[in-house]
């Protein structure tokens, strides 16, 4: 199955999280939605055995989110006002990491809207505990999609969140990294590699010359200095040709090194690629030399 997703949807009270992410539910096959106490699946019917019938209780956040995970839900939505805050979301999201078995890819939106728009909506809803417009006055948390939901419908705005979730994910992770793609142009997608543990920077990974007739590319990649050596390029490098190829639609994904950097076509071959030959003179060095270079591809056939 695809990678799957992590959908994070916070925002502040009547700003339509819940609605919103109940929409986006019921829009997504083999789906699984938890909003601060109320756990949905979708795609089912189970049957009352099956462990993916999973209840609530006491269970926390991070432990039912890491399950619906575990369990195979390609989508799986978080909807709550906690999550605006960094402190919370950030231990949710590291405990999910801990119990969760498979790789997955979390996406996170901030809903706001006018004052005006929240206090019609307050009204509607006909809550009795206040108005307050602190949480919309709160900084978005790093790296969401922010949604602004003035002058649009439920579906509109679902229809927004999941035309994202399907073509542009941010984050990518593998059991000790997460990939995180920090710039995107017609031609060129840059993707950095940090520590999961400590958040440190491992490596940086390019794709360039991007043809969207031929959907094809070029992958370029640097380990940093004083992490290389612990496997960490050929983890990452494998899974984000996985996204590129069998979730983003290339066919066929190329890359070179010199003719003797061993180190780095043990890389591109352990990530699945394959070599296609050596390219007499191909390559000029700093210093203007002039050296072969070897090259190696994958395509889509490979994986499938």
């Amino acid at each position: 199955m695809k990678n799957q997703k992590l959908i994070i949807i916070s925002g502040s009270p009547c700003v339509g999280k819940t609605t919103v992410a109940e929409e986006l539910f019921e829009s997504l096959n083999n789906s699984a939605h938890f909003d601060e106490g109320i756990w949905n699946i979708h795609n089912p019917p189970f049957p009352d055995d099956d462990p993916r019938r999973l209840r609530g209780g006491d269970k926390n956040i991070s432990f039912v989110l890491a399950n619906y995970l575990n369990h195979n839900f390609e989508y799986v939505i978080f909807s709550s006002v906690v999550a605006t805050y960094e402190s919370i979301r950030e231990p949710i999201l590291k405990d999910i990491a801990a119990f969760a078995t498979k790789n997955y890819n979390t996406i996170g939106f901030t809903l706001i809207c006018s004052e005006e728009t929240l206090t019609e909506r307050y009204n509607k809803r006909g809550d009795d505990w206040g108005l307050s417009f602190h949480w919309l006055h709160l900084d978005p948390y790093p790296n969401d999609y922010v949604i602004n939901t003035d002058g649009k419908t439920v579906e509109q705005i679902a229809h927004e969140i999941k035309t994202i979730i399907d073509t542009e994910p941010k984050t990518l992770e593998t059991e000790r990294l997460i990939i995180k793609k920090v710039c995107s142009s017609t031609n060129r997608d840059d993707w950095e590699i940090a520590e999961k543990d400590t958040g440190n920077l491992a490596g940086k990974i390019a794709f360039f010359d991007i043809d969207k007739k031929l959907r094809s590319c070029t992958i370029g990649y640097h380990t940093e200095e004083n992490h290389r050596n612990k496997g960490y390029m050929t983890e990452a490098v494998a899974c984000v040709l996985q996204f590129m190829i069998l979730e983003a639609g290339f066919n066929r994904i190329s890359g070179g090194h010199q003719a003797d950097n061993l180190a780095s076509g043990r890389v591109m071959a352990k990530a699945g690629m394959k070599c296609e030959g050596t390219l007499r003179q191909d390559f000029m060095n700093e210093d203007g030399t002039i050296v072969d270079s070897i090259l190696y591809s994958i395509i889509r056939q490979d994986l499938e």
